[in-house]
């Protein structure tokens, strides 16, 4: 284990890593003129619960901004100040607090960008009702005079909130009815389009928004305060987890942007499969027009003039195997066309579904090694006949095809490397194996290889054997083990946009 360990640690292409945590950037408060400022409790919520804190000093320089935000995981927009009224189109109210100007233009920026991305945005307190503003709501300037009621909204004290069963805040937090610290004036009055509300006081008074197409919630209370210095570790999560709070987690509704296929090679033989062509830029998916069509749908070819775009051929796990054409979508999928959709860039991508009892490639997956069968099995040769029939019909680039699979597809990337190594510009088996004897044929494809430390499906030797055998003949790859992490590898391998952002960047 020590020589296998030293050995990845001399290649120049290798990384032994575990989970990292999260970068959760803190937008600048504006408070004052010549220095970045946010309050203490934000910073120190965020590491307590796990994460990085990392403050962003406000700057209006959209390309800026854009660096920024490429070096954070989540984005919180902090309390603060009033927002200025004629942003939703109303005159100020005498009872309008302080206004910060800058702050508004800084922090609409920053959601224009962080919208682009589908960067995760957690608003609290004034950070809540920017977002309803941003997005098209209004506020109410002040409660006490135009909403009265019996709940003291600013205060030392605080109050019950409701939150709505079904959402985000409630499967966060784990609970639905909650008290709450309370130290506004001001709250949601119309609600955003494409927003709904999570959680609300006892007099109506909102507490908490989220969208319903995007990673944004706002909160209207403190729970940085509460968990830091209450000791509420309910609102941990809300740092711990921004992820699973906003809904990024999930990915993109996979079942939405892909359509059922089945293709059927000249012998008769047919393998369904999921098709998405996804037009990052305005969100939309396009498909085959038919669901069972071999031929892929005219309505979904690009025209001469628009840019190539890359590959993706996802390969499932076992527990996804039938005939529904639909299993292959529970893993990888969505999370994959979130990625290129922040990205901002267009890709192709295909699912095909592994018929019951039979396997990516025909092998004992618990087994200590294996040797490549001579032949592929019949699944994976009609994927990469499909594989070779997409490029043909679709404006794909072949510089930029790529493999990926989980468990048994990792075993599936494996020997798809190493049957066809001048197809791919990368592969990224997760919790797979192959045959060690074979990887000179794929030595010049960046590999990135992915396994749990206490996987006890998959041996974890198995993914090292591979790796120490590229590293022997030269190969090119970069090896990820989550320690303590057992056969769901797959879980923060396709949750890692750094990771990620290596295996796509990738050219043949």
């Amino acid at each position: 284990m020590k020589k296998l360990l030293v050995a990845l640690f001399a290649a120049s292409f290798c990384l032994w890593a575990g989970a990292a945590p999260l970068v959760v950037g803190l937008a600048d408060m504006c408070s004052e003129t010549n220095a970045v400022s946010v309050q203490t409790t934000y910073a120190a919520a965020v590491a307590a619960a796990g994460n990085t804190p990392l403050v962003l000093p406000a700057e209006t320089d959209r390309a800026v901004v854009a660096r920024m935000l490429a070096s954070v995981d989540a984005l919180v927009l902090c309390g603060g100040e009033d927002v200025e009224p004629r942003r939703y189109g109303a005159e100020p109210s005498p009872r309008l607090g302080t206004v910060n100007l800058r702050r508004d233009a800084w922090e609409y920026v920053l959601l224009d960008e962080a919208v682009k991305r589908r960067l995760p945005v957690i608003g609290i307190c004034r950070g809540c009702q920017l977002i309803n503003v941003y997005f098209g709501g209004t506020l109410w300037q002040d409660l006490p005079t135009e909403r009265p009621g019996p709940v003291v909204h600013r205060g030392k004290g605080g109050h019950a909130v409701q939150v709505v069963a079904g959402s985000r805040l409630a499967g966060c937090l784990g609970s639905t009815n909650l008290m709450v610290n309370t130290s506004h004036h001001q709250a949601v009055k119309d609600l955003a389009p494409g927003f709904r509300v999570a959680a609300v006081a006892p007099d109506g008074v909102v507490e908490a928004i989220e969208s319903d197409n995007l990673p944004v919630v706002g909160v209207q209370f403190h729970p940085e305060k509460l968990f830091v210095k209450k000791g509420r570790k309910e609102f941990r999560e809300i740092f711990a987890n921004p992820l699973k709070l906003t809904g990024r987690g999930k990915g993109v509704d996979a079942a939405a942007l892909t359509t059922p296929c089945a293709y059927t090679n000249a012998a008769g033989e047919v393998l369904l499969y999921r098709f998405a062509k996804l037009k990052a830029r305005d969100g939309r998916a396009r498909s085959p027009s038919g669901p069972k069509g071999g031929r892929l749908g005219e309505a979904s070819l690009p025209t001469q003039s628009q840019t190539r775009v890359p590959l993706v051929l996802f390969l499932h796990g076992a527990g996804e195997r039938g005939n529904d054409n639909a299993k292959q979508l529970k893993h990888a999928v969505g999370p994959i066309l979130d990625f290129f959709a922040r990205k901002g860039e267009s890709v192709c991508l295909l699912a095909p579904q592994c018929p019951e009892g039979r396997k990516w490639v025909e092998v004992d997956w618990s087994a200590p090694t294996h040797v490549m069968p001579a032949q592929p099995s019949d699944p994976l040769r009609l994927a990469l006949e499909l594989v070779d029939k997409t490029i043909r019909e679709q404006n794909i680039d072949p510089a930029r095809v790529y493999v990926t699979g989980l468990s048994m597809g990792g075993f599936g990337t494996w020997d798809a490397l190493c049957r066809r190594p001048e197809l791919f510009a990368a592969g990224m088996p997760v919790c797979g194996g192959g045959d060690p004897q074979q990887v000179a044929r794929f030595r010049t494809v960046p590999v990135y290889a992915v396994h749990g430390g206490a996987d006890k499906v998959v041996p974890t030797a198995r993914s090292r054997a591979m790796v120490s055998a590229l590293w022997g003949v030269g190969g090119h790859v970069l090896y990820t083990e989550y320690p303590g992490c057992g056969h769901n590898s797959w879980g923060p391998a396709f949750s890692d946009d750094a990771l990620l952002t290596r295996f796509f960047s990738q050219k043949r």
